[in-house]
């Protein structure tokens, strides 16, 4: 809590977001998006002449044209600081649910792609957004679901990583 909210000044946030999604959150998800996969120094670079890093932004990029937007490809700009803000303007014109299915793809998708702990740290960042925000949803086990209260969040994550394999398949359907 801060200061100007412990003293009165400005309003504590006391109920969480279900069925909406405040600009705060959807700019801190975002935020999380850039730091964990765009790479700074790729801000207006020609594909054509491309580091493996730069190479796997675009890769990403891709994906996110063909397997999330179902877009054709020839739709897929050149330049990758014009696919960020492609992208950037689809995800801040998303309906607060759509949100979440970009998250959960991301998610999905670098977990397959990408070096194995970076979904972990996204998704790590994606629940301090989460909470610190008020939001009703949690991702666990790269995906976002409904949450009543952390000991539930905690009981569930206790649970997948537990030894007990027909919980475990259980929990993850």
């Amino acid at each position: 809590m801060r200061f100007s909210q412990r003293y009165g000044y400005s309003q504590v946030r006391d109920n969480l977001q279900l069925e909406s999604m405040d600009q705060p959150l959807r700019n801190s998800l975002w935020n999380q998006v850039e730091r964990h996969y765009w790479l700074a120094s790729v801000s207006s670079i020609n594909l054509l002449a491309v580091t493996p890093e730069e190479r796997l932004t675009y890769e990403f990029c891709v994906r996110v044209w063909s397997d999330y937007f179902k877009e054709p490809l020839n739709k897929v700009p050149h330049l990758l600081q014009d696919n960020k803000q492609a992208i950037f303007a689809r995800f801040q014109g998303a309906r607060w649910y759509e949100v979440y299915d970009f998250v959960e793809f991301i998610v999905q998708e670098i977990s397959s792609h990408y070096l194995p702990d970076r979904p972990d740290r996204f998704g790590k960042d994606v629940n301090k957004v989460l909470k610190r925000e008020a939001s009703g949803y949690r991702l666990v086990e790269q995906h976002i679901v409904p949450i009543i209260d952390q000991a539930e969040v905690d009981e569930v994550e206790g649970a997948l990583l537990g030894n007990l394999q027909s919980v475990t398949e259980h929990l993850k359907r």
